[in-house]
């Protein structure tokens, strides 16, 4: 099929996904952008990349935790960002304000890991025999026998327990918890950033925060080229028909408008893209006093149109294995905004890059497993003079603090700063902290169910058998040898599905990075041991 004239293409979720589908259905395609409509939830494009004010609150933000976008682990994201204008400049894209930003001389990371005493951790990432054998191991099974496996179901505890984990958990965020499977493939992406693990580089990262660097600049662009953008409206339905000869057909999208119900036939030169799921459902926010409210019970809309799709069409997946076990995908992210430097200062000065963007400095001994990251000021749009940001995420939310009482995910902003100011062993200076610094928490309950674990037709395929008129996109849809919980899978879920249904027939970028993963125990093998002449000596026990 090809993009002609007539058709419609409406595209469900306002997220990073949806809005790359329809950035390619006009760069690649040839849709004129008045032919592409976009339905979304919320009040403003982004999904879970949406920061920036904190509610009621404009002043004080909040924001995800930075991560690096990598040219070679994020191939179809860079084809993506070299083709969309900046807000400030439209004769320069994103990718030119990163390349431009990375042209200074780029660091070393000092410290990747802290200890108790405060002090810059060298890792100990020296590998027994066992533990070398459960990751070879893991190339050695078949991914759906992997993909229902928790890692610590996989991998020796002692593997568990070292700083290797550490650093892969912190990097890749996975949990003991997560899919074998995701751990396998981590390993198999990102086989030369092994070796750079001990003294993580700067990677390239976006000017300001992603939202400011990558969705507004895209939102702008696709309204410029004519693509319509309906906010507040939730999708929950969508029947599909069968056709002769083992088709099947969207015929309509169920809607609800800001609690009016309405429904969008499709036509018979529609074309429907759906992101299914969301990794920012059931968000909450909380700030200096109250804990982000944390109620798994209440489901959020957004999952709603496709569990009615899996009903009636029980081989579109499983939404529930995604949704079902809250306690082992929620995530919590904080951001700290003060007019003190003395948080920033401490936390350049461990990274060895005063301007900011150095990278993650993980806390090895904190209960939490508290890492913290100084980006680039200022950071979001808007951001007052003489305010810093400094952003910062656990992995172990149900572990009390070791300078609060409270477990992550109950504590109040006063508590998470308590544990920074511990953490980082700034006591003589936390009153002049505490006094100049504010605290804007988010949870996500659902952000880590992309790589919870799950049985084979658990994640449906992007072009169901027989699909006519529709394709399924994001952090939910099967990519064979791609990662999950990454802007990249989004954007290469929509560079596929847009590619499939219009017919392009071009190799996407990187498709070399996700290839079979035989014959890479010697690679394995090979990064492991310069991890492991890189590694010093063995930490303490904790």
């Amino acid at each position: 099929m090809d993009g002609r004239p007539a058709d419609r293409f409406l595209l469900v979720g306002g997220g990073i996904a949806s809005l790359a589908a329809a950035a390619f259905l006009i760069r690649d395609g040839g849709v004129p952008g008045r032919h592409i409509r976009i339905l979304e939830a919320a009040d403003r494009p982004g999904g879970a990349l949406v920061s920036g004010h904190a509610p009621g609150h404009p002043t004080l933000y909040v924001g995800a935790a930075v991560r690096g976008v990598d040219e070679r682990e994020h191939a179809c994201l860079w084809n993506l960002l070299g083709s969309v204008p900046t807000l400030a400049d439209p004769s320069r894209t994103p990718l030119d304000e990163m390349r431009a930003a990375e042209r200074r001389p780029r660091t070393a990371l000092e410290a990747r890991l802290v200890d108790a005493d405060h002090r810059v951790a060298r890792p100990d990432l020296r590998l027994g025999a066992a533990d070398r054998a459960a990751l070879r191991g893991l190339l050695d099974r078949s991914d759906a026998r992997l993909a229902e496996t928790r890692i610590d179901q996989a991998v020796p505890a002692h593997l568990l327990a070292g700083d290797f984990w550490l650093l892969c958990t912190t990097v890749f965020r996975l949990r003991p918890a997560s899919s074998a499977l995701d751990l396998k493939r981590a390993l198999l992406l990102h086989l030369p950033d092994l070796r750079r693990l001990p003294v993580l580089p700067t990677v390239h990262r976006t000017r300001r925060s992603e939202y400011d660097s990558i969705v507004r600049p895209l939102y702008d662009w696709l309204r410029c080229e004519g693509v319509a953008f309906t906010f507040g409206t939730t999708v929950t339905d969508m029947p599909i028909a069968s056709e002769p000869g083992g088709g099947r057909r969207a015929t309509a999208l169920t809607c609800s408008t800001r609690g009016r119900e309405h429904t969008i036939e499709l036509g018979g030169r529609d074309r429907v893209l759906v992101t299914l799921g969301s990794m920012a459902a059931n968000a909450s926010h909380g700030d200096d006093e109250n804990p982000p409210a944390f109620d798994a019970t209440r489901r959020d809309p957004t999952w709603r149109l496709w569990e009615s799709v899996a009903r009636h069409q029980p081989d579109l997946g499983r939404p529930e294995a995604f949704t079902s076990h809250v306690e082992d995908t929620a995530w919590l992210s904080f951001t700290l905004t003060t007019t003190t430097s003395d948080l920033t200062w401490f936390i350049s000065h461990l990274t060895g890059d005063p301007d900011g963007g150095g990278g993650p400095v993980t806390f090895r001994d904190s209960p939490w497993l508290l890492t913290l990251t100084v980006p680039r000021q200022p950071h979001f749009t808007g951001q007052l003079p003489h305010t810093h940001t400094v952003l910062g995420y656990g992995m172990r939310l149900a572990t009390p603090g070791a300078h609060t009482s409270a477990t992550m995910l109950r504590a109040t902003g006063r508590q998470l700063l308590d544990e920074t100011i511990g953490q980082l062993g700034l006591e003589r200076r936390a009153l002049p902290v505490r006094m100049n610094t504010n605290v804007r928490s988010i949870m996500l309950p659902y952000a880590g169910s992309p790589l919870a674990t799950r049985r084979p037709g658990d994640r449906p395929e992007q072009i169901p058998p027989g699909a006519r008129n529709f394709a399924f996109l994001g952090q939910y849809v099967e990519i064979p040898g791609a990662l999950a919980f990454s802007m990249e899978y989004s954007v290469r879920s929509a560079m596929r599905a847009v590619y499939a249904l219009l017919g392009i027939d071009r190799e996407l970028p990187g498709a070399d990075e996700l290839g079979a993963d035989t014959g890479r125990a010697g690679d394995l093998d090979d990064a492991l041991a310069t991890l492991a002449t890189a590694g010093g000596p063995a930490p303490q026990p904790r």
